[in-house]
C-alpha cells in the first residue's frame, strides 16, 4: 500500500519507538486500564500518553525523512483502519493521524 519512500518514512518511524522504548511509556496505562475498565480517566489518560508517543516517534522519522513522505504514508495506513491493535502496540492512536500529520510549511511570499 506504500511507496518505497513512504515505508522508508514508517520504519524510521517505528525504529523511534524502539529505540526510546515506548512500550514502557505505555505499559503502566494498559495495566491501569485493566485495572480500572470503567475510567474514563484512566482511558482518557492513556489515549494522551499514545498520541505524545506516537507525536515524538513522528519528530523522530522526520528528522530522518522528508515531512510529505511521513504525512502521505501516515494518512494511507490511518485511513485504511488496519483494526484494532493490542494495548501497549504502537499503533495509530483512533482518529487522531490528521493531528499527528506534519503540517505544511507556508510558502515565502513571492518577490515582486
Amino acid at each position: 500500500m506504500l511507496d518505497q519512500a513512504e515505508l522508508a518514512a514508517v520504519l524510521a518511524h517505528e525504529r523511534a519507538h524502539l529505540r526510546a522504548r515506548h512500550d514502557l511509556v505505555l505499559l503502566p496505562f494498559c495495566a491501569l486500564g485493566r485495572a480500572f475498565p470503567r475510567s474514563r480517566l484512566v482511558r482518557q489518560a492513556h489515549a494522551k500518553v499514545a498520541l505524545l508517543v506516537e507525536m515524538l516517534a513522528d519528530d523522530q522519522a522526520l528528522r530522518q525523512r522528508p515531512a510529505r513522505e511521513l504525512a502521505t504514508a501516515l494518512l494511507r495506513v490511518g485511513v485504511s483502519g488496519a483494526g484494532q491493535a493490542p494495548c501497549g502496540a504502537m499503533a495509530a492512536a483512533d482518529g487522531e493521524v490528521v493531528t499527528r500529520a506534519p503540517p505544511r510549511r507556508p510558502r515565502p511570499p513571492a518577490c515582486r
